[in-house]
């Protein structure tokens, strides 16, 4: 009997005090007006035991469960920081109103302070580092739930050990067209690059500076930290055109004249395209073969890895945009420049000058495991744009 009362009573109430109420979930807080509230409210408070019941029996449409976990909101956005060692990181909710944190050196999670209503969109964006980059995993898109995992990746080459050489197009600030004296080395060596004739030009690396040496040279008259007999490289560069023989990108070793004994070049064939890691008169130690080969119509930027190990036996290691296309190991090769000397396109006793751009190149010197590898061309390929930036996870 008490509880068709209470059924009359309700309905009274919802006939001459309410105007026409559209009652949604009654536990969300973001999501009923305020004619919903005061019904709900008045209903489940009266009478606890059958109040969800009466709620389905006056809108029979619109079923009213209070759900059982935790996700009403507001919500929280928050994650892990990795790889962050030299300098302050400003970060960026993307919501409205957006919010700004700053992460320090060293700092390994945030959290932002501001509790997001449900269905808030967010975009979470990064400031640029100076010797790096840094970019978000799973940060952006509709909150529903508190966000644990918008984790934050940076990759700072100087971090990973034998950094022995670091070329970076950032570290330019020319007008285009501007020909380069000097190109600082960002490692701890200071092997800097001299020479005249190269041009800084604003655009040309997917969309980003480059260096072309056009048949000119930048050069280190004596290098540290160079030389031994591991090595992995970097190079960031596109091919400028045609050239009648062999052209060398880079040259390291001991430039005496003739085929210094240990030294080693990197070479683009005229005709056939190939690329190739080999003594300056002699073998290739990277075997060439149609795999792996950059077209003289090919004027796309590339991003080149190459990596060699001396021992017993000896491995040589390339890949090219992210594909690894030679793993293989050698029987005595022996590539151990000493005295070092480095030159980006050609050195003087071949008179071989390549027709290329370089915007980046980086040098270690030990044999980096493919984990490394794909922490450091992940961050070329975010920097300079290239497809495989877009699933790298470091």
């Amino acid at each position: 009997m008490k509880q068709i009362l209470f059924l009359i009573l309700i309905l009274a109430f919802t006939t001459f005090f309410c105007k026409s109420p559209e009652l949604k979930n009654s536990c969300d807080p973001f999501a009923y007006s305020t004619e919903d509230k005061i019904v709900s409210d008045y209903i489940i408070q009266s009478n606890p035991s059958i109040g969800i019941e009466v709620l389905q029996f006056l809108f029979p449409k619109q079923l009213v469960v209070c759900p059982t976990d935790s996700n009403l909101g507001p919500f929280t956005i928050s994650g892990s920081i990795t790889g962050l060692s030299s300098a302050n990181l400003t970060i960026q909710s993307g919501t409205s109103p957006n919010e700004t944190i700053t992460i320090l050196p060293g700092q390994t999670s945030y959290q932002f302070q501001t509790k997001f209503a449900r269905n808030t969109k967010f975009q979470i964006s990064v400031s640029e580092i100076p010797f790096g980059k840094c970019f978000v995993e799973n940060g952006s898109g509709s909150i529903a739930r508190n966000i644990t995992n918008a984790n934050i990746r940076c990759v700072e080459p100087k971090s990973f050990t034998g950094l022995s050489s670091w070329y970076r197009i950032d570290s330019l600030n020319l007008s285009d067209s501007t020909p380069v004296s000097t190109w600082i080395d960002d490692s701890i060596n200071a092997n800097t690059l001299t020479g005249g004739g190269p041009l800084f030009h604003t655009s040309g690396m997917n969309g980003f500076p480059e260096v072309r040496m056009i048949g000119n040279s930048m050069f280190t008259n004596s290098a540290t930290g160079l030389g031994g007999s591991e090595l992995t490289i970097f190079l960031v560069m596109r091919r400028l055109g045609f050239y009648a023989t062999e052209q060398f990108v880079f040259f390291l070793g001991n430039d005496a004249g003739g085929c210094p004994t240990g030294s080693i070049v990197m070479s683009l064939q005229a005709t056939s395209g190939e690329v190739g890691l080999q003594t300056p008169c002699s073998t290739y130690y990277l075997s060439p073969s149609p795999s792996y080969v950059i077209q003289e119509s090919d004027l796309t930027p590339k991003l080149v890895v190459l990596r060699y190990g001396y021992g017993t036996p000896s491995s040589i290691y390339a890949r090219l945009n992210g594909q690894v296309l030679i793993n293989n190991t050698l029987a005595g090769a022996t590539l151990n420049p000493t005295n070092a000397y480095f030159q980006f396109g050609d050195y003087g006793a071949a008179t071989r000058p390549a027709q290329v751009a370089v915007s980046e190149y980086l040098y270690y010197n030990r044999v980096m495991p493919e984990e490394e590898i794909q922490k450091i061309e992940c961050y070329l390929a975010k920097k300079y744009n290239f497809a495989n930036g877009n699933s790298c996870v470091p």
